[in-house]
């Protein structure tokens, strides 16, 4: 780890290699990358590539594009320059180096440069039922979201719209970790509800329930699949049951106020067990985000 170093990308050559690193980190084709000539173009417009290097290897890499809260949200009326967002598009990391906090690091110095040009907000989707995901955005940056965006990149493609408010106290007590993730235990002794009791089948994965109520409560637990690209490479069937679960319930709460304002999980003999934790919150009150009911 010592030898990874983030800096910003510069260069013909750099822009160039994040194509090899799309390849590999994403397993996509090259009619699914995102051309290198754009990201360069972006970076210089406005936008913030960095990349993580081995030596003189690029190994990771983040690109966001300069934006703006969208007109139909209900802080379009801020002045201009309090609507600017980042919009960190892209992140990849090869699969050597993944699970270093390398991803972290990234998106850290993404943070950094959007603080020296008085940037508060930076947004990017992700997919909700990847767990490892939910760990980083909510857990460990302390990021929030309450924006679902089904079917986003085809049918069942589900993604949810992060924000990360850069320099509320919530983000900066989760990464000088003063506020820690409280762990399942702590909900559930408190009786906090869970959205959406699962099952578990004998080979170990999770079973959505075939159907749920909808809770009314300050906090609300819900669960989802500890590695669903794992899971559907074992059973492509439950896979699908979960995302088509995903859609129907993700709309159900967040239509009725609630954002994911953290993550919290456990661990069996299976693996672990996540679950985004619900609080209902305004989106005009969503500049600095929602105290932990559950403090310890």
């Amino acid at each position: 780890m010592d030898s990874i170093i983030i800096r910003d990308l510069s260069g013909t050559e750099e822009f160039r290699q994040i194509e090899r690193v799309q390849t590999v980190a994403w397993s996509r084709d090259q009619r699914s990358l995102v051309p290198w000539e754009f990201m360069k173009t972006a970076r210089y417009s406005g936008g913030i590539a960095v990349g993580a290097f081995d030596r003189d290897q690029l190994i990771g890499y983040a690109f966001g594009i300069l934006g703006a809260i969208p007109y139909q949200d209900e802080r379009a009326n801020l002045p201009p320059a309090e609507r600017l967002q980042l919009y960190s598009h892209q992140l990849g990391v090869l699969p050597d180096y993944q699970s270093m906090g390398i991803g972290r690091r990234l998106k850290l110095a993404q943070r950094e440069r959007c603080r020296q040009r008085g940037i508060n907000l930076m947004t990017w989707t992700f997919d909700p039922l990847m767990g490892r995901n939910g760990w980083l955005n909510l857990g460990h940056l302390g990021g929030i979201t309450g924006t679902f965006l089904p079917d986003w990149y085809g049918p069942l493609r589900h993604r949810c719209l992060l924000e990360w408010w850069i320099d509320s106290q919530y983000v900066e007590k989760r990464l000088n970790q003063t506020r820690p993730i409280v762990l399942l235990d702590g909900y559930l002794s408190r009786e906090v509800p869970i959205a959406n009791p699962t099952t578990t089948a004998e080979s170990g994965l999770v079973v959505p329930p075939r159907r749920f109520n909808v809770v009314d409560h300050e906090q609300i637990l819900l669960e989802i699949p500890g590695n669903i690209k794992k899971m559907g490479q074992q059973n492509p069937e439950l896979e699908k049951s979960w995302r088509i679960h995903a859609k129907a319930i993700f709309s159900a709460y967040f239509s009725r106020g609630y954002i994911f304002s953290d993550v919290t999980r456990t661990t069996n003999e299976f693996g672990h067990r996540v679950f985004y934790v619900l609080t209902k919150q305004s989106k005009t009150q969503r500049f600095e985000p929602p105290q932990l009911i559950v403090t310890g």
